[in-house]
């Protein structure tokens, strides 16, 4: 489905199911130790066979907790547990659960997502028991980094092998979106990552590793300008605030003002390369001056064309001034719309785009026609919309104990005093410092660029991750110190339990929804491919997979093309009695999504039209009132609705929704073009009855309309029916003519 967040979420689940087999391998291990030889503190006033079996069980219990590293002091990991927490609520009081589970198509933010984040956290901190692995772990980062870097350079290049339907176009520049799917998430995955590599190749020079350390070096230049030119304002000030606190740490840490010039020089290089790449573009795409027919303004302008700098003008366009002009400031007041009227567990996970539809204020559809924003633009304002104050709560947590845990052990950095502090002694060495410092500016710069974006999966696990390796280094024990006996291996049975267990997850959540995807996929983007043959394809899938209400509009529309393409009427009738349950089983699914109620409004036209009528006008009104309903602010609906009434001849109704809608969009020409139409409607009834002197009235106000909506905004996909308003414009001058033409008779017949 073209979906970047698709693989990426089943990859993240994959990993999750491993991770959890992994807990209860070693869970059912530590039930029952060959050795129990741990240096437990038990209380000294125990005694007895009471206080021995106390005593027995307390160091039980200590070393489960310590193999399986289940240390929930840590103010991170509380703050994480508080988030999954509030992800459960929010979704049991969800306008729609189901959503909130699952997760909207092209977002994946629902429920099974918090609890996979949640188990690769927890996963991560067990898993990273010394320094070393955490160093190993970040490998990861480093790799994944320089195939983004590589993918970039092929795109800006033109030499993607691909050919991307949904691109981020500024002018006439595509911006590069590498592996992301978008250019503000691939800049924000570099913001995080860049620290990582300056840290390995720091450490790859300080060990005379120079052909590795140069690699890495051409990585981090090309990072950086792909990060200017993503055009990513939220990922420029990301990247900012990353630089500020990666280079005062590693100033801090090493005391040497070269190891500073040394980080920052190849990406002081990288962004002088990104600006000038932008110089070259700004030369080649020149943007024509606008022609004009005055003396004044062609003497004003005699060159014909100007050359605009798109990062220039992509900077100005930072101010705050800007901000509130744009689409992100309605989007922010509707979310906190939200979050007023649902203050403690917010509309529900991942049901934002549901709720904006009732809180949509006009101002962003006049700035943004047609868009509904699944994402709210601001991390802190979509958990606040999305998981209410409890949301807020753990999210605060968790930024609290990233920063009180990077802080002490910062102090301990600055003192070298590390082992004092309950580290393990290795994490003393100076490279062990940067790799805490380039962590932490990691994950600034993540906060930083969320203030203005938001998380996908391909940010949101490098956050876990990195967020887990700081829980690490902030523990307060040391497992190798603690213990010293080893676990029982699980029997054959146990194993085999538990491996079915993981087996049957991985078909369900990860294996069957990729499938029904492919198959959507396939289906969805074959324009050729027959509707029968897309039918059965999208009901293979929703056998698959009855969770997404957007596989069922797939297949009603599918079933509406096979009843558009057959003469029988019986295959008619059938095919579209089959597209109607499929739009009502999407409705049934997600009955908060006006979209689906229009889908089947629009249906049921076609149903009522047959012989014998399939549907009643009542159906369709209905369907009309409840999608003005739930996004009472959509002027699509207003114009769909009026459309309908017109065509059943129910003008007073159809100016009722046309009158409604130019009254909350002044500016929207399809509503006033209506207006006249129907105007135009009325007119021709009273001529058709010989009564021209009303007739003229109405065509008065048909002419009034149509010629005000001509010079209005009209969107991109309504050219037709622009020029469908300036034939109907010129008819009601002819009519206008024929009906005065005809008074004048009236008036010398009379006399």
């Amino acid at each position: 489905m073209e979906s970047f967040e698709s693989p990426k979420v089943a990859l993240l689940v994959f990993t999750a199911i491993l991770l959890l087999v992994g807990f209860a391998t070693q869970w059912i291990s530590t039930r029952n130790l060959q050795n129990r030889n741990f240096s437990v503190t038990v209380p000294t006033d125990v005694k007895g066979k009471k206080g021995k079996h106390r005593r027995e069980k307390k160091q039980a219990q200590n070393s489960i907790k310590a193999i399986l590293h289940w240390d929930f002091s840590n103010p991170i990991t509380r703050g994480i547990l508080l988030f999954f927490v509030s992800a459960i609520f929010s979704t049991l009081f969800s306008v729609s659960p189901r959503t909130s589970f699952y997760g909207e198509d092209d977002s994946y933010a629902g429920l099974i997502t918090i609890t996979s984040y949640t188990i690769l956290f927890l996963g991560t901190k067990t898993l990273c028991r010394k320094i070393e692995h955490c160093r190993t772990l970040l490998v990861a980062t480093l790799i994944g980094v320089g195939f983004s870097v590589v993918y970039g350079i092929i795109q800006s290049a033109g030499l993607d092998p691909f050919s991307w339907k949904r691109t981020s176009v500024i002018g006439d520049i595509t911006r590069i979106f590498g592996t992301m799917g978008h250019p503000n998430q691939l800049a924000a995955f570099l913001v995080m990552g860049f620290p990582i590599v300056c840290y390995f190749r720091l450490d790859l020079f300080k060990k005379r590793a120079f052909a590795l350390g140069i690699l890495l070096i051409v990585v981090e230049i090309f990072a950086a300008a792909i990060i200017v030119l993503s055009l990513s304002r939220g990922a420029w000030l990301g990247m900012g605030a990353m630089l500020l606190v990666f280079l005062y740490g590693i100033a801090k840490v090493t005391q040497k003002k070269q190891a500073v010039l040394l980080a920052l020089l190849p990406w002081v290089i990288g962004i002088a390369l990104g600006a000038f790449y932008f110089s070259i573009l700004s030369s080649d795409h020149q943007a024509s001056v606008p022609s004009t027919t005055t003396a004044a303004s062609s003497s004003a302008y005699a060159a014909p064309t100007i050359k605009e700098n798109r990062l220039l003008a992509r900077i100005q366009q930072m101010g705050p001034s800007t901000i509130t002009q744009g689409t992100r400031w309605p989007i922010w007041t509707a979310a906190f719309d939200m979050f007023v009227h649902h203050p403690l567990l917010g509309v529900g996970l991942d049901a934002f785009h549901l709720a904006f539809m009732k809180y949509r204020p006009a101002e962003y559809w006049m700035r943004e026609w047609g868009g509904t924003p699944t994402r709210a633009h601001n991390e802190l304002l979509h958990i606040l919309a999305t998981q209410g104050g409890l949301g807020l709560m753990a999210a605060l947590a968790i930024l609290w104990g990233l920063a009180k845990t990077f802080a002490k052990t910062f102090i301990c950095l600055s003192k070298n005093d590390l082992a004092t502090d309950g580290l393990s002694k290795s994490a003393i060495a100076e490279h062990d410092g940067l790799m805490m410092i380039a962590i932490f500016a990691g994950i600034v710069g993540f906060y930083t660029q969320n203030m203005f974006n938001f998380t996908v999966i391909g940010t949101g696990t490098l956050f876990m991750t990195l967020a887990a390796i700081i829980a690490r280094f902030g523990e307060e024990v040391n497992t190798r110190e603690i213990v010293q006996g080893s676990a029982r291996p699980l029997n054959v049975f146990s194993k085999s339990v538990l491996f079915a267990l993981a087996g049957v997850a991985v078909y369900l959540l990860v294996f069957q929804p990729m499938r029904a995807s492919y198959l959507v996929a396939k289906t969805v983007f074959n324009r050729s491919l027959p509707a029968a043959s897309a039918s059965e394809n999208l009901e293979e899938a929703l056998l698959i997979d009855a969770t997404k209400d957007d596989y069922f509009h797939h297949l009603g529309t599918s079933y509406r093309k096979s009843a558009r393409e057959t003469k029988d009427p019986n295959i008619r009738a059938r095919a579209l009695i089959l597209a109607k349950d499929a739009y009502q089983h999407a409705i049934d699914l997600v009955p908060v999504d006006s979209n689906n109620h229009v889908r089947l409004a629009t249906l049921l036209v076609v149903m009522a039209k047959e012989k014998p009528p399939l549907a009643t006008s009542e159906e369709i009104y209905n369907s009309i009132k409840m999608a003005i309903k739930l996004d009472p602010n959509n002027a699509d609906v207003y114009a769909i609705g009026a459309d309908i009434a017109i065509s059943f001849g129910d003008s007073a109704r159809a100016l009722i929704w046309a009158k409604k809608c130019a009254d909350i969009y002044p500016h929207y020409a399809p509503a006033r073009a209506q207006q006249g139409f129907i105007a135009l409607l009325d007119a021709v009834r009273f001529l058709k009855n010989d009564a021209p002197k009303e007739g003229i009235v109405y065509l008065d106000e048909a002419i009034t309309q149509m010629e005000k909506s001509l010079p209005m905004f009209w969107p991109e996909n309504y050219e037709a029916k622009k020029k469908s308003t300036q034939n109907d414009l010129a008819k009601a001058y002819l009519f206008k003519a024929k009906a005065q033409k005809r008074l004048i008779e009236i008036a010398n017949s009379s006399e």
